[in-house]
């Protein structure tokens, strides 16, 4: 099987991923028209410095991007605040987008026992607890890949740029809001996540504008992905005394995508996200039967899901 390779010299990095370390600033600014003017304002106005530090260092995921203020831990809204974004988690979110898009093209959650080969995914989960080689000769990865694969590789690249990019608006939106990075209450810290989460969505919409059905579609799952991986590697869904509970979060962002389309593919995607949490987590999974819509489909796993009283 001929094997191809899409590494160049300019690509920086550890991992695979690097083949879009330069490739993923440049998507973000672009996501459509006048965007890129709105975060030139930013760097002249609000504070932002021009650059995204892409940390390419050995370690375990820790920060998986954020707005960084260098020097001054106040407002974010100075001019020491910067975009920042780890590779190694880059890497967990696109092999996370692999994983689910390979699942739903094999029947989804249909199949009676919900056992995929997750082990692309369980490889990005590891770097969570430590940064370890993307072996390219044995994990499907981004960079190295059968000829075969060329169209698969592409449609989960295109994921995860639109996944990093709605994470990118997240923090993004914090500046533009002016969000504080001190110590403030959880009502308020909620508050401001949850309108993080509105000014990126805002955002990935504006980017399916004029965009054909293929593309659109890429977008909100990239969205959907880019979110949900929040529910990882955490073993439950409280977002602590800083941020929303993650089921809470990814219920409104999936509620926001559909538009009201309780057939959308979106919330099939949706319950792939909850079954894997579940597998990963060793979480009892008898599946409840439902005769409802797709989105009915969701709310019964959740619901099922949040009953039982080791998932929280």
């Amino acid at each position: 099987m001929k094997r191809v390779s899409v590494l160049q010299k300019r690509h920086k990095g550890n991992l695979p991923i690097r083949v879009f370390s330069k490739d993923t600033l440049s998507h973000f600014q672009e996501l459509y028209t006048g965007f890129s003017d709105e975060i030139k304002h930013e760097l002249s106005y609000g504070g932002l410095q021009p650059k995204v530090y892409y940390d390419c260092h050995k370690t375990p995921i820790v920060d998986r991007a954020c707005l960084m203020p260098q020097e001054c831990p106040g407002e974010l809204g100075t001019p020491n605040s910067y975009l920042y974004v780890k590779e190694s988690y880059c890497a967990a979110l696109w092999c996370l987008c692999y994983a689910v898009l390979t699942i739903y093209k094999e029947n989804g959650t249909h199949k009676p026992n919900f056992q995929p080969d997750v082990d692309v995914f369980n490889y990005g989960l590891s770097l969570y607890q430590h940064w370890s080689p993307w072996d390219k000769h044995l994990l499907a990865n981004p960079e190295e890949f059968d000829e075969a694969e060329t169209q698969h590789i592409s449609a989960v690249n295109g994921l995860f740029l639109y996944g990093i990019a709605f994470v990118l608006c997240h923090e993004f939106t914090h500046q533009q809001l002016g969000h504080s990075s001190e110590p403030i209450s959880t009502e308020e810290s909620i508050k401001d996540e949850f309108a993080a989460d509105e000014g990126a969505l805002k955002t990935m919409r504006r980017a399916t504008e004029g965009r054909g059905l293929d593309e659109v579609n890429s977008i909100k799952l990239g969205t959907l992905l880019g979110s949900g991986s929040i529910l990882f590697p955490e073993s439950t869904w409280s977002g602590g005394p800083s941020h929303p509970d993650t089921d809470q979060r990814l219920t409104r962002i999936l509620e926001n995508l559909t538009d009201g389309d309780e057939e959308s593919d979106l919330w099939e995607f949706g319950r792939i996200l909850l079954l894997l949490w579940g597998l990963i987590h060793n979480k009892d999974f008898n599946r409840p039967k439902s005769n409802e819509a797709r989105r009915g489909h969701f709310y019964a796993l959740l619901d099922w899901m949040k009953a039982q009283q080791d998932f929280m």
